[in-house]
């Protein structure tokens, strides 16, 4: 038992030693599925498994749970609401978005955890909204990627406020939670 054990040790470290010792890419660059809405990310080097840099992508993620929000964001499902009196008419569809972030990813490449700063662009829908209803969003993010080499899965909350030109009337904040699909090509 206790030889099957140490074997079973040394199986599954040796790799994680091995991929140690290899050298971190110099760019990162992939793509982010959200459903209905794709991005692309690009990312240099700057050290110590750590990149900077760019994702920009258009369409909805039709994954997204709004988790905290007010009256003209609330969704029917939203945890945390000021006010849910116009929850069951309120939907919003991303339409573009822009990231600059930071990303720790590790030698072994089964994770990677990026934050940074986020600004978007939704429409939505609601009563009063007669049009597009465009409404922005300025805030920061976190993404957490688990999975293999190249294809991984995650998380992504975003934290900020959303504002529209006359609707809503008045700034919300907002924590919007989403399931997103990556692939890395390098």
């Amino acid at each position: 038992m206790k030889k099957n054990f140490i074997l079973i040790l040394v199986l599954t470290i040796s790799p994680l030693v091995s991929l140690q010792s290899q050298e971190a890419e110099p760019i990162l660059w992939g793509v982010d599925f959200h459903l209905w809405g794709i991005s692309v990310h690009y990312a240099g080097d700057v050290g110590k498994n750590l990149y900077v840099g760019v994702e920009a992508g258009i369409l909805p993620n039709k994954f997204d749970w709004v988790l905290l929000a007010g009256r003209y964001i609330s969704k029917e499902n939203t945890i945390w609401s000021s006010d849910k009196s116009e929850a069951h008419v309120n939907e919003i569809d991303q339409l573009v978005f822009g990231h600059v972030f930071t990303r720790w990813k590790p030698k072994f490449n089964w994770i990677e955890v990026e934050a940074g700063f986020r600004w978007s662009v939704y429409s939505r829908s609601g009563y009063g909204v007669d049009d597009l209803g465009l409404t922005r969003f300025l805030g920061i993010y976190s993404k957490q990627m688990v999975g293999l080499n190249r294809v991984k899965v995650g998380t992504q909350f975003s934290f900020g406020n959303m504002k529209g030109d006359y609707y809503p009337p008045e700034r919300e904040t907002v924590v919007i939670a989403s399931l997103l699909f990556r692939y890395n090509f390098k």
